[in-house]
């Protein structure tokens, strides 16, 4: 019996046999930053979120923050990849992505870099970054200083590479209807004076300049006034439509996207859409980046 055991036991070494591992399940993306082990305040993450949104707003790439409690049997690695696929971060066909992972129990990080930014941070300069500016914070205890120091040091690469621009965000609503508004009164009042010019002299028989007068103002005053109802109409269907449903997605974009993986392309798209919402746009990675330990 024995025998049986060994020779059953060399068959599955000599044909490649490897045992089924579990794999570290990763968390669905809503945020910039996805804290699964409650290491950071509310303060530092908004710290943090600002900072990523401000890069997002000025260049459109995207960085996303993963913290874990442990990525084993898994190596940080293998999980990235699979974060990567599944958060898809980054701008499709620009790849302006990068995914810092934590794995807290491990004591294990990695930076994660898209293949468009390869170039501006290579594998040396990802370990840099990780040895210099995130490893002695982290053995002090101070994760949210590592990371805003780490993605300080992210960030400032990306200002300095040229990126096509990020597309222009929608104007504010307040400020469009304002706008509106006055168009609509301008459009009013000319409207008012245009009809008085040309009714004065028609309305002359039956009322003189008094009565052509009222009635101008009234005629433009109606169609003031049917103009501002046709801007609050639309203003209530645009409100509907934006708020009915759908999903800052990744980082258009996504590191967005996009905000927004690991090693290889990504399929599909999306771009940021706000906090409630936050999605990766589908951006390319090729291996690039690098790991570290404290």
């Amino acid at each position: 019996m024995d025998m049986i055991w060994r020779c059953l036991l060399c068959f599955l070494l000599l044909s490649g046999f490897k045992p089924v591992v579990a794999e570290t399940p990763i968390p669905e993306l809503k945020e910039r930053i996805t804290d699964l082990t409650g290491s950071l305040t509310a303060t530092d993450k908004e710290t943090l979120d600002q900072s990523l949104k401000a890069l997002e707003a000025n260049k459109g790439a995207q960085i996303a923050i993963l913290i874990l409690e442990s990525t084993l049997p898994e190596t940080i690695e293998q999980t990235s990849i699979r974060v990567a696929d599944q958060w898809k971060i980054g701008r499709k066909g620009i790849d302006d992505g990068v995914i810092v992972i934590i794995a807290k129990q491990d004591r294990t990080l990695r930076i994660e870099v898209g293949r468009g930014l390869e170039g501006v941070i290579p594998d040396a300069m990802a370990k840099r970054i990780i040895a210099e500016d995130m490893v002695p914070l982290l053995k002090e205890g101070h994760m949210a200083g590592a990371l805003q120091k780490g993605v300080g040091s992210i960030s400032h690469l990306i200002q300095g590479e040229v990126l096509p621009p990020p597309a222009e965000s929608p104007s504010n609503p307040a400020e469009a209807s304002g706008s509106v508004m006055m168009m609509v009164l301008f459009i009013g009042l000319f409207v008012g004076q245009f009809l008085q010019r040309i009714l004065s002299p028609m309305t002359a028989g039956i009322g003189g300049s008094l009565t052509s007068g009222l009635l101008a103002i009234l005629l433009g005053l109606s169609l003031w006034l049917a103009g501002i109802l046709v801007v609050f109409v639309f203003l209530g269907i645009l409100s509907n439509r934006r708020g009915g449903g759908g999903r800052w997605t990744g980082g258009s974009g996504g590191y967005g996207g996009g905000f927004g993986g690991g090693y290889g392309d990504f399929e599909g798209g999306g771009s940021s859409h706000g906090d409630s919402g936050y999605s990766g746009g589908g951006g390319g990675y090729s291996g690039g980046g690098a790991s570290g330990r404290w």
